[in-house]
């Protein structure tokens, strides 16, 4: 039987994955700040602790680990962002992972990185922009990936990153774009929106852990993977699509935020690199997904 590691097990994405990864037969040790929900015979939930030793105490050592997905992130769409404190120390927590990673064994160590690590990127040159620190996530997320990657090659670790680009599914309470605008949306309430002509990709929650999961099986040492469909459209199509799913009538605050857009330029992303080297097909696609994450019109 497979053993993996998970860190942030109890966040949306690290839940799903435990889950599933319970499913396919692993057995999984979640790591999480504050405990998780999941209840099952061959999970193990064991609350963060910072200090090593202790940690590994917390594990029933039998042999190698297989994976470690590391997930444990704070800051993530909050004012935390902003914090050079928080962001720092998660950089340094995920050096840790990789030290608790090599003394558990672990064969291959999966970061969960960003597609805001190339917000700051142009022809792999870091632009700093020193009036923006709203950028801190983007900086430490490049950060952490680049030197996780480095120990796990000095301690003789398999390495790879997802970059992930904006998940989404049903029963997501998480201050991400999508689960944000549909709970607004459903209470008919206000949501201030940027001029919405910034591209966009999403994949489901169901179609993103399939593939982490593929990408720790089969994926190249050192390699990063884009996690999403490349279905790369202006958001205010995506914005749209969401409003008559649920409430046609709804009235859409377009141009009315006030804070700094974010424009990607997906052509700097390997999207063709999943479905090459890993052979991956997707179950859904955007707007299927879309329907089933939010269950029909909810118009009164």
């Amino acid at each position: 039987m497979k053993s993996v590691v998970i860190s942030g097990a109890n966040g949306f994405i690290g839940n799903f994955l435990c889950r599933e990864l319970l499913r396919q037969g692993y057995k999984v040790y979640g790591i999480s700040r504050n405990g998780t929900t999941i209840k099952d015979e061959m999970y193990i939930d064991i609350v963060f602790n910072e200090e090593l030793n202790k940690m590994i105490d917390l594990f029933q050592l039998n042999g190698e680990f297989d994976y470690f997905f590391h997930f444990a992130w704070n800051g993530v769409s909050s004012k935390s962002q902003q914090s050079y404190l928080t962001q720092i120390r998660n950089i340094e927590i995920s050096c840790q992972y990789v030290e608790l990673a090599s003394r558990l064994n672990c064969k291959k160590f999966i970061f969960a990185g960003s597609i805001f690590e190339y917000e700051n990127i142009q022809n792999k040159n870091i632009i700093f922009d020193i009036s923006d620190t709203t950028k801190n996530y983007s900086y430490a997320k490049f950060a952490a990936h680049q030197m996780c990657l480095t120990l796990c090659s000095e301690k003789k670790i398999l390495f790879n990153s997802c970059l992930i680009s904006n998940v989404f599914g049903e029963n997501e309470n998480s201050k991400r774009f999508i689960s944000s605008l549909i709970k607004a949306i459903r209470n008919d309430e206000s949501f201030p929106l940027s001029q919405c002509d910034q591209m966009y990709d999403f994949i489901y929650i169901e179609d993103a852990v399939k593939a982490i999961i593929c990408v720790a099986e089969k994926g190249k040492n050192l390699s990063e993977y884009y996690i999403g469909y490349g279905d790369v459209r202006p958001l205010l199509e995506f914005v749209i699509l969401i409003k008559n799913l649920i409430k046609e009538n709804y009235s859409l605050e377009i141009g009315k935020r006030t804070q700094k857009t974010t424009y990607f330029d997906f052509n700097q992303f390997d999207m063709s690199k999943v479905k090459n080297d890993l052979n991956i097909k997707y179950k859904y696609d955007t707007v299927s997904a879309l329907i089933k994450t939010i269950g029909g019109k909810q118009d009164d």
